[in-house]
């Protein structure tokens, strides 16, 4: 018998609902994450399990959101070149099916690099498990790949060079980047 009350059963402490969640670490887009535990500390609750998969499988999640303040809709943002020519089939196969999204990057600071959008539509109602679920399902589509390819920071650097004629301080640049820096600026004439 339903008397209009829509809990979901379980053991234990109650599940928590989309309104429940607050949101973590806003600002945190494009952090690099060398430790999947590092996730749940920028990672919004109904997000976090895809974003661990995903690491798992070595694809670099750039952005996910899910709390609160964005009760409405539960997506995990993919940096596209970081995935392997098979997932980049399984990516198009999903953008044809409308279940995600292609943004074409330009380099600014806001739309660095190509990205893909999984989203599932949710209500602040939506219990987190469930919104996971769904996201999971997506994730599940994309094969485990090698290594990670990361973002090729030139193109940061050019479009901040171009439009604001800065050049990034070498002292602030992880070790890896150091080699990139200094072809960087032989390739562009620029003086160090």
């Amino acid at each position: 018998m339903n008397f209009g009350n829509k809990k979901k059963i379980t053991f234990g402490k109650p599940e928590k609902r989309i309104k429940d969640v607050e949101p973590k670490n806003y600002g945190s887009t494009g952090a690099q994450i060398l430790k999947k535990e590092e996730l749940k500390d920028i990672i919004d609750e109904p997000c976090l399990r895809v974003c661990e998969e995903l690491f798992d499988k070595n694809i670099r999640t750039i952005d996910s959101g899910c709390s609160k303040l964005c009760p409405n809709e539960a997506y995990v943002v993919i940096a596209y070149d970081s995935l392997d020519w098979r997932n980049q089939m399984v990516a198009q196969g999903l953008i044809m099916k409308k279940l995600a999204r292609f943004d074409k990057g330009d380099g600014s600071s806001r739309a660095m690099e190509d990205t893909l959008r999984l989203s599932v539509p949710t209500t602040p109602e939506d219990f987190v498990s469930d919104v996971s679920a769904k996201l999971s399902k997506l994730a599940n589509l994309f094969k485990k790949q090698e290594k990670m390819k990361e973002r090729n920071p030139m193109r940061h650097w050019d479009f901040i060079y171009q439009n604001q004629g800065i050049k990034p301080n070498p002292k602030f640049l992880p070790q890896d980047q150091q080699e990139v820096y200094r072809q960087w600026l032989e390739q562009n004439g620029i003086k160090h």
